[in-house]
């Protein structure tokens, strides 16, 4: 997980499961144009959509929705749909950007089936 500043830490104490900067005092609100900042994820909703950044709170819905953290690189990997075996190398920012670039895998898949289903559909037209 990252290592938040002190600063990130005490904001992050400050909100509780399911909500965000509404419950913030004034002197805590930052000046972040992203939706969802320093919001915290809920465990029962479909997730935002995982960016390259996910691990900083100021930088959408993605912090954890009970600990007071971001979500890890495999958090975000799960939510994607990659299967826990699945490995991601390099640094921390290299996995992130891996991540948060990437297709989610079912999602890939369910694009090949239909793309599949065109091109199967085409050859059997075109034999008939």
């Amino acid at each position: 997980a990252t290592k938040h500043s002190p600063l990130a830490l005490e904001r992050l104490a400050m909100i509780p499961p399911n909500a965000g900067k509404e419950v913030l005092p004034e002197e805590h609100l930052t000046k972040s144009i992203y939706s969802g900042t320093w919001t915290r994820m809920r465990k029962d909703e479909i997730s935002v959509t995982i960016t390259t950044r996910f691990d900083t709170p100021s930088s959408g819905k993605f912090t954890h929705p009970f600990l007071n953290r971001a979500i890890t690189v495999r958090e975000a990997a799960r939510i994607q749909s990659f299967p826990d075996t699945f490995r991601f190398v390099g640094n921390k920012g290299s996995q992130m950007k891996q991540v948060g670039n990437a297709v989610p895998p079912l999602l890939a898949g369910a694009i090949a089936e239909v793309i599949m289903n065109d091109i199967e559909e085409d050859a059997n037209n075109e034999q008939a």
